[in-house]
């Protein structure tokens, strides 16, 4: 969305990063409702993608796997720092005028509450050390439950 509407401010991204959100909701409903399966991957804001998910299972019934990645507030302060200075992120996020001024105290915290609660296939991954991270398991489990 920066790409095609352009970017300045931090209010302009936070716009953009709720519309997207939105977007990825109806996109999320609409592959549903035709019968596909989805998977689909942000920060989901608890607060509201928990209502949000419930009223599009509602509308296109279906069987939510959530896994929810987790890691330790160190860990995950560096990896977003290491974003920041390879450039893996747009500079419409305006991530470096952030970091100091919201990020760094939630990042360093590390996982705080559990995210969405939407049906009763929920994993939780620790990724703070990838290497121990079971995949083949974990992918085993997500095909038993299609």
């Amino acid at each position: 969305m920066f790409v095609s509407l352009g970017w300045s401010d931090r209010d302009w991204s936070m716009k953009l990063g709720r519309a997207a959100i939105l977007l990825l909701y109806q996109l999320v409903e609409m592959l549903l409702c035709s019968g596909v399966s989805v998977i689909t991957e942000t920060y989901f804001h608890p607060n509201l993608a928990q209502a949000e998910f419930q009223a599009i299972q509602e509308r296109a019934p279906c069987r939510p796997f959530i896994i929810e990645c987790i890691t330790e507030g160190d860990a995950l302060l560096k990896r977003w720092q290491n974003r920041l200075v390879n450039g893996e992120r747009h500079p419409g996020h305006l991530d470096a005028s952030i970091l100091d001024k919201h990020i760094r105290a939630i990042l360093s915290k590390g996982r705080s509450a559990p995210h969405l609660k939407i049906g009763n296939l929920y994993r939780i991954i620790d990724t703070t050390d990838f290497s121990a991270i079971p995949f083949d398991k974990l992918v085993d489990e997500i095909r038993d439950n299609l």
